[in-house]
């Protein structure tokens, strides 16, 4: 663990919510990255990190807000954990500088740095109960015993690990086991907490448990909280934004709505959520709608570019991609209404059925493959669509959004 350079809030303080109020209407309420007036807690400048050849962090411009629940999204190999490394000072930006409170961190061992981070291994001494893991960073700095014990007490009812202290980790459980480690980074009271892959070693349903709690600790403490991951569902759930990453690079930083709705590449697109992508050309427009022309037996579909905040970005003859999620396109046995948009014939080629959905893979004329969801919102069906039934698919022009990249 590292050390602390400046104490942050304590439970609940500073973070605006009462005994009564739910942390939706917290959330809902926090945006400061739209306040042009706002200071960002850290900021990343022109951050460059190559090791050889290689650019693992390349020209990295970020803003994090104090009490930001910030998510580094995307594959392996991405750059977003030595992003977040250097942060904690256990890697040297190349190029650039990084700021925590306005104070430029160059130089500042990772020990000296208001900073805590809570590894994937989680890292405890297994030869150690928890509480005196808990206790570990304090004792090194020197905390006086009366101290430590009180906050470890009270850290380990935050993290509902109350009557667990004397036990060590392989009397524990994997997701006791994070709750101890997730202790050990709070314990020191850190002004960013730093979560690499937290919930990785955890099971699905303890996976998904576990994202609600840390939304409400982090609210609760009033802390900023910076986490890695590769996993798109725990990005979205817990986020307040996401900066989805790519070859070193931000592909697109926003809410997680606008990183979903309004995706700014192919690759975001694909990478979060299922996606279908309708290649074409550019071969006209009327207002915001863009008509793209399928090549061969592709189909031609018709896109609303002001969905995506570009409009106009695109030239006629430009080669695009109009992507379009799963849920926003309606399947039917019957051809729709004659003048409905984007109609287009296709197999069911295969199906899903994951209990609240089910997933529908459509084969078209020219061999695509689109996936369709539907809502299971009644237990029976009279018509069930089933393999090899031809149907029609057809979506509106604002469901696309219209990509260049």
């Amino acid at each position: 663990m590292m050390g602390d350079a400046g104490a942050g809030n304590a439970a609940g303080r500073g973070t605006g919510r009462t005994a009564t109020q739910a942390v939706g209407s917290v959330r809902r309420s926090f945006a400061p990255w739209t306040d042009p007036g706002a200071k960002p807690l850290i900021r990343y400048e022109k951050v460059t990190r190559r090791f050889g050849d290689v650019r693992a962090v390349d020209g990295v411009d970020l803003d994090i807000y104090e009490r930001e629940f910030f998510c580094l999204l995307g594959p392996s190999g991405c750059g977003k954990t030595t992003l977040m490394r250097m942060l904690a000072g256990f890697e040297t930006p190349t190029e650039g500088r990084i700021l925590l409170g306005g104070v430029d961190l160059a130089g500042l061992p990772p020990y000296r740095r208001p900073v805590n981070m809570m590894f994937q291994s989680y890292a405890l001494f297994p030869h150690m109960s928890v509480e005196a893991n808990v206790a570990f960073g304090l004792k090194q700095d020197g905390v006086a015993r009366s101290e430590i014990q009180d906050r470890v007490a009270a850290v380990l009812k935050l993290v509902q690990l109350e009557g667990y202290g004397r036990r060590r980790p392989d009397q524990l459980s994997g997701g006791q086991r994070q709750r101890v480690a997730l202790a050990r980074a709070l314990v020191k009271r850190p002004k960013v907490l730093l979560l690499d892959e937290p919930l990785g070693a955890l099971d699905k349903k303890l996976r998904e448990e576990t994202q609600f709690e840390l939304m409400d600790l982090q609210v609760e403490l009033g802390m900023t909280f910076l986490v890695v991951t590769h996993d798109q569902d725990e990005a979205m759930t817990m986020a307040d934004r996401i900066a989805m990453m790519d070859r070193g690079r931000i592909a697109q930083c926003g809410t997680p709505a606008e990183i979903y709705e309004t995706p700014a590449t192919r690759g975001v697109a694909s990478f979060v959520g299922d996606v279908t992508m309708f290649e074409g050309v550019v071969e006209g427009r009327a207002g915001s709608i863009v008509s793209v022309a399928g090549e061969g037996a592709a189909p031609s579909v018709l896109v609303d570019e002001a969905v995506s905040g570009r409009a106009g970005a695109v030239a006629v003859g430009a080669r695009v991609a109009v992507a379009v999620r799963p849920e926003k396109i309606t399947l039917a046995q019957d051809p729709p209404p004659p003048g409905t948009p984007n109609v287009i014939e296709g197999e069911v080629w295969d199906i899903g059925y994951l209990g609240d959905w089910t997933v529908y893979r459509i084969r078209l004329a020219d061999g695509a493959i689109v996936r369709v969801s539907r809502a299971n919102a009644s237990r029976f069906v009279e018509r069930p669509i089933t393999w090899e039934d031809r149907v029609w698919i057809h979506f509106a022009p604002a469901a696309g959004v219209l990509l260049a990249e």
